[in-house]
């Protein structure tokens, strides 16, 4: 315990090693824990065991300038009124390998911030649990996020990842606003890139917004399916999808240099909205029900 009921503080540098089984930074509501893991050959191994930040108290990690922490499962913020919030960056970035679950705002308050380095996760959760609220920043041309499992943000809770300033992020499938209560928004912008190696899910539960801004790019190599509460709004970026469904969602493209980039849209219920925009996109365009307008933009297809 890194502050378990008081204050504690754990410093790992100068190619300094911590192994340790199941471990809390702010463990209880009156716990406060600092810990950091800094510079070249600095480790913090845990055994395949689950690292928790914030836990029911108030906890940060910093991973510096070479340090790696690697555990199992990984909480930022679990319980109610957990208050946590892990960094990754320094000048030559940190890693930080979650072999399962990675999890930032479960029943509390996570944020994970990105700037120069690796995280690793199998699976994660931005915003899980009812009342939890997580905010993912990954920022900069050397900060990337990979993660093996499915990522949601906005499962039952509020979540925000912004990927930002030449940043990268990948994933399996995506969900955004995933259930009931779930609130879940994502901006990728600035020359950041979001690869979703399955399925792109927006507003299944509650709502799910995804901002794909100046620079920005989002490539989804099966199907991105915008639900009835999601709206996914293209505005001088890219997204580049085997298919899109709009199933009584809305697409917004604004910019006149935004494109969509896909083999089929079919709208069932929802709109696809060409404000100036200019899509490049579909070899088949099917209107089962909603709409398509067409105000100032351009819409390249080969339709059959």
């Amino acid at each position: 315990y890194v502050g378990n009921q008081g204050s504690g503080n754990l410093t790992v540098r100068n190619g300094g090693s911590v192994t340790s089984s199941t471990s809390f930074i702010g463990a209880a509501g009156s716990g406060a824990g600092v810990a950091s893991v800094t510079g070249s050959g600095s480790t913090w191994v845990m055994n395949k065991a689950n690292l928790n930040i914030g836990h029911d108290g108030t906890g940060s990690l910093a991973i510096l300038s070479g340090g790696e922490v690697s555990n199992a499962k990984g909480y930022i913020g679990g319980n109610s009124g957990g208050d946590g919030t892990v960094t990754v960056s320094g000048i030559s970035g940190g890693t930080w390998h979650n072999n399962g679950l990675l999890t930032v705002g479960g029943g509390g308050t996570g944020v994970l911030n990105l700037y120069s380095g690796l995280v690793t996760s199998s699976g994660a959760s931005i915003g899980a649990d009812s009342g939890g609220s997580g905010t993912a920043n990954v920022s900069g041309a050397s900060a990337t996020w990979t993660d093996a499992g499915d990522m949601t943000v906005g499962d039952y809770g509020s979540g925000r990842l912004n990927i930002l300033n030449g940043a990268g992020v990948s994933t399996g499938n995506a969900h955004i606003g995933r259930r009931s209560g779930g609130d879940g928004r994502v901006d990728v912008a600035s020359g950041a890139a979001w690869q979703v190696q399955g399925n792109l899910f927006l507003g299944q539960g509650d709502t799910g917004v995804l901002n794909i801004l100046s620079g920005g790019s989002v490539t989804d190599v099966n199907t991105t399916t915008v639900g009835a509460s999601g709206l996914m709004t293209v505005d001088g970026g890219s997204i580049d999808t085997g298919n899109l469904l709009v199933d009584s969602g809305i697409v917004d493209l604004k910019s006149s240099n935004g494109i969509v980039d896909t083999a089929a849209v079919t709208i069932q219920g929802g709109s696809f909205n060409l404000v100036g925009g200019i899509s490049e996109v579909i070899k088949s365009l099917d209107i089962q029900g909603g709409k398509a307008t067409l105000d100032g933009g351009t819409l390249g297809t080969s339709l059959g």
